[in-house]
């Protein structure tokens, strides 16, 4: 377990700027104003720490933030449509698992920039 003062010796201010600026995005993305700006949030964590070290400090925020927003619209839920997409998600999961499991953190970056492309274009 790392502590919170090796945290901060291990990483410069620009890292601690750009994850403030990640979390904002990723606030204001999930609020419905942000227009795919999310996307971005991973790759500029990841341009000043490691891939998985991005991803586990944005993670835990996806989900919070996804458990306040099922809290506020889980009265007006379609339970037929959760039920549709509950095994493809579950699914989902689980490659995305073995996926992150197997693959080199080179490879890894390789394929989010991809996709983070491939987003920016489309949209």
């Amino acid at each position: 377990m790392i502590s919170l003062a090796q945290a901060f010796n291990d990483h410069s201010a620009v890292f601690f700027i750009l994850a403030a600026i990640s979390v904002v995005i990723v606030g204001i993305s999930k609020s419905g104003f942000g227009a795919g700006l999310g996307v971005l949030s991973l790759p500029l964590m990841a341009s000043q720490s490691s891939i998985h070290e991005a991803l586990a400090i944005l993670l835990p925020l996806l989900i919070a933030i996804d458990l306040v927003g099922l809290r506020r619209f889980l009265k007006n839920a379609d339970w037929r449509i959760l039920k549709l997409v509950l095994l493809p998600a579950a699914f989902g999961m689980l490659l995305g698992y073995l996926f992150f499991s197997v693959i080199t953190p080179k490879i890894l970056s390789l394929s989010i920039g991809i996709f983070t492309l491939l987003f920016l274009i489309q949209n």
